[in-house]
């Protein structure tokens, strides 16, 4: 039996790492829904984007850089994406009914080094 331990690690960022913080977690929203809105994104490379699209509020499209979310961190959100169309794929053989990946607003976690952190708010990451 495996037995899963929960850590609670309090922060006390400076100004700059809470900006490098924000940045990555709105990068990481920002490459999760340009992956989502590929044509095939499981032959799609995440580590080789640079720059993609988005929409501003007046329907405007907007080219954002994505240039401080690690390799890593993009290839965990594209990896969480495909096994997440790969675990409804599987419901929906079994025939359950199933939903779709939708975009997000913004992004909660991301996967490090295969540890999920999860910003409560300012101060603490579980």
């Amino acid at each position: 039996m495996k037995v899963r331990r929960t850590y609670e690690i309090k922060l006390k960022p400076n100004k700059s790492q809470e900006k490098q913080l924000d940045q990555y977690f709105y990068e990481g929203k920002l490459l999760y829904n340009f992956i989502l809105s590929q044509e095939n994104l499981f032959d799609f490379n995440p580590c080789k984007t640079t720059s993609i699209s988005k929409l501003d509020k007046n329907r405007n499209v907007v080219p954002v850089k994505i240039s401080t979310l690690p390799s890593k961190l993009r290839q965990n959100i594209h990896r969480s994406i495909c096994n997440s169309i790969k675990g409804l794929a599987a419901a929906k053989k079994k025939g359950r009914k199933v939903g779709e990946l939708k975009f997000k607003s913004n992004l909660k976690s991301i996967l490090i080094d295969n540890q999920s952190y999860y910003i409560e708010d300012k101060y603490h990451i579980k």
